[in-house]
């Protein structure tokens, strides 16, 4: 979708009681806005008829905003929370982004040429800055006033070009990590690439970075702890990089569409084994019309298999939804390994007492093995006691982006054999960017017999109970 009004809003997401329901868990992808005041907006206004709740959990991906007067994203309420961006162009913008007030992170992106500068965070609790390329703005990040919330900020692996002024400028707290940065400042400015420090003391830990320009980094040492390793200068003409490639815009697919003809799990078992008797080897999608489809027995993908199982996005009875009918301890959907199928847009419902697991992914411990999680959001299962419970893996990574795992159990990672008894293994669970939580007395995260788990840029809450995040056992 492209955008393209003069002076005017592409895209308001309101909170102000007006619309039917409270604005959450966007997707908001592959869209293109262009000669406007603000590309995109997230703002709640204060009235006593808003409904109780926020707008949080979503994602940008793989957007392109150009030329807004007053700013490429706009968030502006405390509870515009939980906003992830990625793989985004921001160009000729006054900001890139410009948080008000809320959370957001931002991650492979590249902004060039802002007029004011590429992100600016005037009241947010913290965020993630990692990955982005950045050209010819006169700064890359900028907190706001000095009274502003202090915010815990990590900015990794952000290459920053030609600035024409202090690339980095921070005037809260913090804390602060800087974690290799590559700095180059535009010929001619001399002014330092970092400056920290605010009316209240802070902390900054600086590791890894690299900057075009000597004493780099401006901090008052009275005021705030700094702890800074391996700092290198190198001559303007050193530090070059190029602008990374970002994902293009998806094509139209273009490959057989099966359509499941009835509500009943046997009627997309079928589907499955037609697409893939008939069109193996041509990414066949089988797809669930808007509907709820009674599971008796669990559906099967079978070994091999390059199908796209689809549904259609909905509210309640306007989307695909498979509901278990069977056995206690049965899953509802299985993939057997190796596969390079895909599951997408299907609500998932294990019974009325959580029973049955949602989807068995078996089969897929190989070397170079890879499972990929995009917005998926589970609660606990009873037989699993998890949302995602990844068990017993050695080489097979597993990556989530923009999640919601919550419950007591929300997310289990157990070591491999090899793995256990202390061998190298590539086996990794990531997590990168989402949100999970704990309401009763168990911890969000478990990782047993050597497991290893990467919690990223990601929101935890907890009810009244004074939970652990993490539980180790074995390890």
């Amino acid at each position: 979708m492209t955008v393209a009004i003069l002076q005017a809003t592409g895209l308001w997401i309101r909170g102000d009681g007006k619309t039917a329901n409270f604005p959450t868990t966007f997707d908001i992808s592959d869209n293109v806005f262009k000669n406007l005041q603000v590309g995109d907006t997230r703002r709640e206004v204060s009235d006593q008829r808003r409904p109780s709740g926020h707008c949080c959990g979503s994602c940008y991906t793989a957007i392109q905003v150009h030329r807004q007067l007053i700013g490429g994203i706009l968030l502006n309420d405390w509870n515009t929370v939980d906003w992830w961006i990625r793989d985004s162009l921001f160009e000729h913008n006054n900001n890139g982004i410009k948080g008000e007030i809320g959370v957001f992170h931002v991650s492979d992106s590249v902004f060039k040429n802002s007029t004011s500068g590429d992100i600016l965070a005037r009241d947010n609790f913290f965020m993630g800055l990692r990955n982005n390329y950045s050209i010819g703005s006169p700064y890359f990040y900028q907190t706001g006033r000095l009274v502003s919330t202090p915010q815990l900020a990590t900015i990794q692996n952000n290459t920053i070009l030609d600035a024409t002024d202090t690339a980095i400028q921070i005037k809260s707290p913090g804390p602060v990590t800087l974690l290799d940065n590559t700095i180059r400042n535009s010929a001619g400015n001399s002014k330092p690439a970092v400056t920290f420090g605010g009316l209240s003391p802070g902390n900054l830990v600086a590791v890894g970075n690299t900057f075009s320009v000597q004493n780099p980094i401006k901090i008052d040492p009275v005021y705030n702890r700094f702890l800074e390793l391996d700092t290198s200068v190198a001559d303007r003409s050193k530090i070059v990089a190029s602008q990374p490639v970002l994902p293009p815009m998806p094509k139209q697919a273009t490959a057989p569409v099966i359509e499941v003809d009835a509500l009943t799990g046997a009627s997309v078992q079928a589907a499955i084994d037609r697409a893939v008797r008939d069109y193996s080897g041509q990414r066949p999608i089988v797809h669930l019309p808007a509907g709820n489809y009674g599971v008796s027995s669990t559906i099967s993908i079978p070994p091999g298999s390059d199908l796209r199982l689809v549904g259609d996005v909905g509210y309640l009875d306007g989307a695909s939804r498979l509901s278990w009918r069977g056995a206690q301890n049965g899953s509802v959907l299985s993939i057997q390994g190796p596969s390079h199928a895909a599951v997408q847009d299907i609500f998932i419902f294990g019974g009325s007492n959580m029973q049955a697991s949602g989807i068995a992914i078996q089969g897929v411990d190989q070397p170079g093995g890879r499972i990929f999680l995009d917005q998926i959001k589970a609660n606990g299962f009873r037989n699993t006691g998890t949302g995602l419970s990844v068990e017993g893996l050695d080489y097979t990574t597993v990556d989530a982006i923009n999640h919601q795992l919550g419950g007591d159990k929300g997310v289990r990672v157990t070591g491999g054999p090899k793995t256990k008894s202390g061998q190298s293994t590539t086996a990794r669970v990531n997590l990168f960017g989402g949100s999970s939580g704990s309401f009763g007395v168990e911890p969000s995260f478990h990782v047993d017999d050597g497991g290893h788990l990467l919690v990223r840029d990601s929101w935890y809450e907890n009810g009244k109970t004074r939970t652990p995040t993490l539980q180790l056992s074995s390890n």
